[in-house]
C-alpha cells in the first residue's frame, strides 16, 4: 500500500523547540473541527514541558528540603567542616589505638584493662604517647599498677572450684528440713 504524498507548501515551517506564544482564551474558536493546529498543538506541548520542568524542580527542592530536615540527607558541608571532621575523625582512631595498646598490654603486665581505662588519671598519662611504642605504653601501665592496687588484676576461682581457707557455713535447721523433704 502506498502512502500519496502529502503536500507541504500549506503547512507553515514550525521550530518544535520553539513553540509561538498562543494562550488560551475563551473568546478564541477552535480550528479544524475542534482538533486545533500545529501550532496550537506545540503551544500545547511546550506550555505542558513548562510546568513538569517546573514541577520538577519543585518536587527535588521539597525531596532535598525533607531529607535534611529527616537526617536523611545532610546539607553539604564547608571546607571548614569538613577538616573540622576530619580532625575529631582523627582523634577517635588514635583514642582508639590507645585503648588497643592498653587491653594488649595489660595482661603481661598484671593490670585490670577495665580499670586502667576507666581511670581519668591513667588515661592523662597516655595522652602523649605513641599507640605504637609498646614499651612506653607498657611502662605507664606498670607504673600505674605499682601505685595502686585497684588497677591489678583481680584472681577469682575458677568457676565450680572451691576456696579450701574460706569458712564454711553451718547448716541450719531449714538446711536440714530441706533435706528431708527432698528424701535425703
Amino acid at each position: 500500500m502506498s502512502e500519496a504524498p502529502v503536500d507541504q507548501t500549506d503547512v507553515p515551517d514550525v521550530d518544535p523547540t520553539e513553540a509561538p506564544d498562543v494562550t488560551d482564551t475563551p473568546d478564541q474558536e477552535p480550528t479544524d473541527d475542534g482538533k486545533g493546529g500545529k501550532a496550537a498543538v506545540l503551544a500545547d506541548l511546550a506550555r505542558e514541558r513548562d510546568k513538569r520542568q517546573a514541577l520538577e524542580t519543585e518536587f527535588a527542592q521539597f525531596r532535598d528540603s525533607l531529607g535534611q530536615a529527616l537526617g536523611v540527607k545532610p546539607k553539604a558541608a564547608t571546607p571548614e567542616q569538613l577538616a573540622e571532621q576530619l580532625t575529631a575523625a582523627h582523634g577517635e582512631r588514635d583514642q582508639a589505638r590507645l585503648e588497643l595498646a592498653v587491653l594488649r598490654g595489660a595482661a603481661a603486665n598484671g593490670a585490670d584493662p577495665d580499670a586502667l581505662l576507666d581511670s581519668a588519671s591513667f588515661t592523662r598519662t597516655l595522652a602523649g604517647l605513641d599507640p605504637a611504642d609498646s614499651d612506653a605504653i607498657g611502662a605507664a601501665i606498670k607504673a600505674a599498677v605499682e601505685s595502686s592496687d585497684r588497677y591489678r588484676t583481680k584472681t577469682t576461682p575458677a568457676a565450680g572450684a572451691r576456696d579450701a581457707n574460706a569458712a564454711t557455713q553451718p547448716f541450719t535447721d531449714a538446711d536440714a528440713s530441706a533435706l528431708r523433704v527432698l528424701g535425703f
